[in-house]
This record gives C-alpha cells, sequence and structure tokens, in this order.
C-alpha cells in the first residue's frame, strides 16, 4: 500500500482517501486569517498548514470528521475584511470574545 501521509509536514496527501484505522495526521493545509489583519482577501487570508484540530476526552460525545476538500466562500471574503464584524469578536459593538489567534476560512 502507498504511503498516504505527507512526511514532510505529516499531512495526508493529496488525492487519497483517508481509511478507518488510520491515525489522524498532526497537521492540516488550510486557508487562515490572522487576527487582527484585515483586508482584501487576496492579502490576508494565506493557505497555512495549521495543528488538526484534537477531541479532549471530555468530548467523546461528539466526532471529528475528515473533511477532503473545501475552499473559500463568501464568509472568508467577508471575514478577510471584518464584514459585518471582525470574526474573533472585535469592533465597536462586540469585545473580544475569541481567545483564537487564527480563523480557518470555511471552518
Amino acid at each position: 500500500m502507498a504511503n498516504t501521509v505527507n512526511n514532510s509536514n505529516n499531512c495526508w496527501s493529496l488525492g487519497r482517501l483517508p481509511l478507518l484505522g488510520m491515525p489522524v495526521p498532526k497537521s492540516m493545509v488550510a486557508l487562515t486569517i490572522h487576527r487582527d489583519v484585515y483586508g482584501p482577501p487576496s492579502e490576508v487570508i494565506k493557505m497555512e498548514t495549521v495543528p488538526t484540530p484534537r477531541l479532549r476526552p471530555n468530548e467523546a460525545n461528539r466526532v471529528l470528521v475528515a473533511l477532503l476538500a473545501s475552499g473559500p466562500n463568501y464568509n472568508t471574503n467577508f471575514a478577510a475584511l471584518g464584514l459585518p464584524v471582525p470574526v474573533f469578536g472585535k469592533g465597536v459593538r462586540l469585545r473580544s470574545t475569541s481567545p483564537a489567534a487564527t480563523h480557518w476560512g470555511s471552518s
């Protein structure tokens, strides 16, 4: 069987379906928007390798879904612009409510 994990960043290789029993990779590729960096989507949305979300022991009633393809949409573009309100909860009408430093587009 061919190697289905890209060892350079431990992501699943493109074009390979994950199989039951395969370990969840340590990282994944995502479109990102960083806190306090707003502007034209073509300038602020980046494709980066980020840690894969993990389920905690107290989340036993949840599932982690393998999303094999996704892309930017209107919400991603609005998030990059900080419209109608920034995705991190900062703005005139809102207090900072999210401890996150990065938003993953299409999430």
